[in-house]
């Protein structure tokens, strides 16, 4: 299942779940209007996603692998959200919501931004249907902000989104474009795209971007959507 979480609702969680002070701390500093990307996987699977999705931060993610391990196919949460360059992982188990690993760490050197105003220029100017659907949406929030924009290999993406948003669609999850997404980004095979997140009041829009010569250049790939689900409480 996907949803996404307040700092103070994740904050909730943690406390419950007796997380390390330094992980409860690092999320106490995130303003609420970030949201944490919230899904539920076989710890197995998790595994298998994780070091699919980021080969070149092998190590960085390295405690999250090793504490998935042993847990084989037992059902666990796994929460990640960003702010500037600081990005907060944490995995609990989701039959008692207790602690099983968390990493934060420094992504200034993985990412760039984009504005929003940027990012919707160029979704008008594309012919995928749900880009004009995301500009209708987005084009009367008020004032601008940068959008991280995180590299990733177009295939492994491809490979992996299947496996993290198929199984929420079959429990209900309003999941929109997943299929047209990952067939653009397979036709981009080992090419790097970036991602981009844009949350939302009622859940949050995923759009891949071509790396174009300069900032602000970036083609659009592929978009799809996600709606909120209240599975994680």
């Amino acid at each position: 299942m996907v949803k996404t979480l307040e700092p103070g609702e994740m904050l909730r969680l943690l406390n419950t779940a007796r997380a390390p002070e330094a992980i409860r701390e690092a999320v106490a500093r995130f303003d609420r209007n970030t949201l944490f990307d919230v899904s539920i996987f076989p710890a197995s699977s998790l595994a298998n996603t994780i070091q699919k999705a980021y080969p070149r931060r092998a190590s960085v993610f390295a405690p999250l692998i090793e504490a998935l391990k042993p847990l084989a196919d037992t059902q666990v949460i796994y929460c990640q959200a960003a702010v500037a360059d600081e990005v907060i992982a944490v995995i609990l188990r989701n039959s008692d919501r207790s602690f099983v690993a968390a990493i934060e760490h420094d992504a200034s050197g993985d990412r760039r931004n984009i504005s929003l105003t940027r990012l919707l220029l160029n979704l008008r100017s594309s012919p995928i249907p749900l880009a004009l659907d995301m500009v209708r949406e987005l084009e009367s929030s008020r004032g601008d902000r940068l959008i991280a924009l995180h590299p990733q290999s177009a295939k492994d993406t491809a490979v992996m989104f299947p496996g993290k948003y198929s199984p929420a669609r079959h429990d209900g999850v309003a999941i929109d474009g997943l299929e047209d997404f990952v067939s653009q980004l397979l036709v981009m095979g080992d090419a790097t795209v970036l991602l981009a997140t844009v949350d939302t009041t009622t859940g949050y829009w995923i759009i891949a971007l071509g790396e174009g010569e300069g900032e602000g250049d970036e083609s659009v790939i592929g978009v799809m959507s996600v709606q909120n689900d209240d599975s994680v409480q």
